[in-house]
C-alpha cells in the first residue's frame, strides 16, 4: 500500500510538472505575439491563480519527497531483515536520473534569477528558462516513476530468494570429561541419544504405519515431505506418484519431524486473482523447471508477493499453511 501511495504522489506531481510546463509555453507565445489578450481560457486561469499554483507546487513537492523517503527508508528496514544485503535491491539507476534532474532544476532556477518583469525580452527569456525547468523536472519524475515499479520487483525477488545461511563460527572443543567406567552389557547397541527437534512433542513415529499412509497419498501424484532438523533447519524431499517412499525414509535424520502434505506441488502459475488458505505462515516449495532442484521457503505475509511472483516463473510450486490439519506428522525414530 505505502508504494502504491507513493506512485500515485509521484504521478500527481508529474502531472503537475507538465501543466506548468504548457502554461509557460503558452505564455510565452503569447507575450512574443505581443499581449496576452488573445490568451486561452486555461493561460488566463493559470496566470488569475499563480499564487495558488505556485501553493500547490510546494505541498506536492513535499508530499512526494517525504512519501520518498519514508517509503525508501521502511523497505531498507524490512530488507535487513530478510536478505543479507539490504541496499542491493534498493539501487536502481533511475535514481541517479533523477537526482541529476533535481541538481539540473535548481541551477536553472538560479541562471534565470534577477529578470525584470517589466521588460518583455527578459519576461520571455524567464519563461524559457521556468519551461525548461519544468521539463527538465518532467523528465526526472517519470523516470522515478519508472524506478520505483523496478526497485519493488527487486525487493520481492530478494525478499523471495532463498537466504543462504552464513557459516557457523568455529567453537574451541569441549575439554575431554572423564566419564566412569560402562557396566558390562549383554553386547547390544547402545540408544544414540538425539536432541528433540521443536514440534515433536506428542507426535507418533514415522513406523510403517505412517508411511503406509504416505504411500496411499502418493498412489496418484507427488507428495511433498517436509523434514525439520532444528528450530529454522527445514528441507524438502519428494515421494513420487506410485513410489513406497522407502528411499526418502532412508535418508532421513533419527529424530526428525516429517510432514507430508498430501497436496502436490503444482505446475501451473499462480493467476493474478490466487489466494491462499487463510494463515499467519507457510511452507514454501519451490522447484527448478530446469535441474529438478528444490528449495524450501518460510513465506509470510510480508513475503507472499514476493514468492508468488517467483512461483510462476518456477517449475513447480506449493504454498502450505504451517497449521496444515490434513498433512501427516511424525516423527523419525532413533533405531
Amino acid at each position: 500500500m505505502g508504494t502504491f501511495a507513493l506512485l500515485l504522489a509521484v504521478a500527481a506531481t508529474t502531472a503537475f510538472s507538465v501543466f506548468c510546463l504548457v502554461a509557460d509555453l503558452a505564455l510565452r507565445q503569447a507575450l512574443q505575439a505581443g499581449g496576452a489578450d488573445d490568451a486561452s481560457p486555461m493561460l488566463i486561469w493559470a496566470i488569475e491563480h499563480a499564487d495558488g499554483i505556485a501553493g500547490l507546487n510546494l505541498v506536492l513537492l513535499v508530499v512526494y519527497l517525504a512519501g520518498f523517503l519514508i517509503w525508501r527508508r521502511g523497505s531498507r528496514s524490512m530488507l535487513r531483515r530478510l536478505v543479507d544485503d539490504p541496499e542491493a535491491p534498493l539501487r536502481h539507476w533511475s535514481i541517479v536520473v533523477w537526482n541529476l534532474a533535481i541538481v539540473a532544476s535548481v541551477l536553472i532556477t538560479a541562471s534565470s534569477a534577477g529578470s525584470d518583469p517589466r521588460n518583455l525580452d527578459e519576461t520571455v527569456s524567464a519563461l524559457s528558462f521556468e519551461a525548461l525547468r519544468w521539463g527538465v523536472r518532467s523528465v526526472g519524475l517519470g523516470v522515478l516513476l519508472i524506478g520505483i515499479v523496478q526497485i519493488r520487483g527487486q525487493i520481492r525477488r530478494a525478499v523471495a530468494e532463498p537466504r543462504v545461511p552464513a557459516p557457523a563460527a568455529p567453537r574451541p572443543e569441549p575439554a575431554p570429561i572423564a566419564y566412569p567406567p560402562a557396566p558390562a552389557t549383554d553386547g547390544t547397541r547402545p540408544v544414540r541419544v538425539l536432541e528433540p527437534v521443536p514440534g515433536s512433542e506428542g507426535l507418533p513415529p514415522a513406523d510403517d504405519a505412517f508411511w503406509n499412509r504416505v504411500r496411499d497419498a502418493a498412489a496418484g501424484a507427488d507428495v511433498a515431505l517436509l523434514e525439520r532438523t532444528g528450530l529454522q533447519a527445514y528441507g524438502w524431499k519428494l515421494v513420487p506418484a506410485g513410489g513406497d517412499g522407502a528411499e526418502v525414509r532412508a535418508a532421513l535424520r533419527p529424530g526428525a519431524v516429517v510432514t507430508a502434505f498430501t497436496e502436490s506441488p503444482s505446475a501451473q502459475a499462480p493467476g493474478k486473482k490466487y489466494k491462499p488458505v487463510a494463515a499467519d505462515e507457510y511452507h514454501g516449495f519451490l522447484e527448478s523447471g530446469e535441474t529438478g532442484a528444490i528449495w524450501y521457503q518460510p513465506v509470510d505475509r510480508f513475503r507472499l508477493p514476493a514468492f508468488l511472483g517467483r512461483a510462476g516463473s518456477s517449475g513447480r510450486w506449493a504454498l502450505y499453511p504451517v497449521e496444515d490439519d490434513a498433512a501427516l506428522r511424525a516423527v523419525v525414530p532413533a533405531e
